[in-house]
């Protein structure tokens, strides 16, 4: 019987649904590139099969893993390939494709997270902390830098009590960094995927999402205040966490309005020379170790970064850009 490219295409987008979750947690082998390849079978496959056998595969495939490995696994595993699903959800119920990027990027964040925050309440106990905190004043006096800082004046108890403050400073935030690699894998794997389907890309000057992803913002700071000015740690950093996962998209957002208003008005071919200039100066700064020309252009990176952040929050709320309405578009 003839068997045509697509039916095996399909089968071994099911074996990959199916034992790829089970071989990566035998192997401990899973990665952000690991999590993208199966988010792209996901998507490939539920556009070929349809969501629902789709998702009885995947959860076919983390069922089994779930069984051969045990209980510790849901920690160590990743669930941003589930993402997959509700892109194509959202995409039957009509929505716009901003307002499909938003929830899933939500989705992302949220799944990447979560699997951390064991991890992170562990490496918060006094006890790890503390034996870090000895492990990395070791290494520091082994470079010199404890003896550099003490002939400054600076007591050694001062440098334990900064090194332990960025410590905790690390460990809180760790979702919201997971939560950064998490989004950034779902926009990779969902470029790559209409890029291969030959689907039509916006481009990066009219990126945008709806104005109601505001709202995580306003959520972030509500709960940051309530929890500092309640005295609950937890509930703080989880507010910060939040502002940190807006932080970045905004800058994306931000860089798209630039680049709106720049090609506005001036031409492409002035962008890039532009862009180029800086590259060589940037590059040059680094392989001539000149501290002040680094210095300037790091901080003029971090300026930039700044602007795009906040260039894109108040674009969610004021769309500089004048972009349609999606609801109006709908009409």
């Amino acid at each position: 019987m003839y068997i045509s490219d697509k039916n095996v295409l399909n089968y071994a987008f099911r074996f990959f649904l199916v034992f790829l979750p089970l071989i990566w947690s035998l192997y401990n082998v899973w990665s952000w590139l690991a999590e993208i390849f199966l988010l792209l079978v996901v998507f490939f496959h539920a556009r070929s099969s349809g969501i629902k056998l789709t998702a009885i595969f995947m959860t076919v495939g983390y069922l089994v893993a779930l069984i051969a490995v045990g209980r510790d696994i849901i920690w160590q595993i990743g669930y941003v390939p589930w993402v997959g699903i509700l892109v194509f959800i959202l995409q039957q119920r009509g929505m716009k494709t901003s307002e499909i990027i938003f929830w899933c990027l939500m989705l992302a964040a949220l799944l990447s997270a979560l699997p951390v925050i064991p991890a992170v309440r562990q490496a918060l106990q006094p006890g790890n902390l503390q034996r870090e905190l000895v492990a990395i004043m070791q290494l520091y006096e082994q470079q010199g830098v404890i003896k550099l800082l003490t002939g400054q004046g600076i007591v050694r108890a001062e440098i334990e009590k900064y090194i332990n403050i960025m410590l905790m400073l690390k460990y809180r935030l760790m979702p919201g960094f997971v939560a950064v690699i998490g989004l950034l894998g779902f926009s990779l794997a969902y470029l790559v995927y209409r890029f291969i389907t030959k689907q039509k890309v916006k481009n990066f000057s009219l990126w945008s999402l709806p104005w109601y992803a505001v709202w995580v913002v306003i959520i972030g700071i509500i709960v940051y205040l309530g929890g500092d000015h309640y005295g609950h740690t937890a509930v703080a950093y989880t507010g910060l966490n939040l502002m940190l996962i807006m932080a970045v998209i905004c800058v994306v957002l931000g860089f798209s309005c630039l680049s709106h208003f720049y090609k506005r008005i001036l031409s492409i071919h002035t962008l890039i020379i532009l862009g180029g200039i800086f590259l060589f100066f940037f590059m040059f700064s680094i392989f001539s170790g000149n501290p002040l020309l680094m210095g300037f252009l790091y901080f003029m990176v971090f300026m930039w970064m700044i602007a795009a952040m906040f260039i894109g929050l108040f674009d969610l709320l004021f769309n500089f850009r004048k972009l349609p309405d999606p609801n109006k578009e709908v009409k």
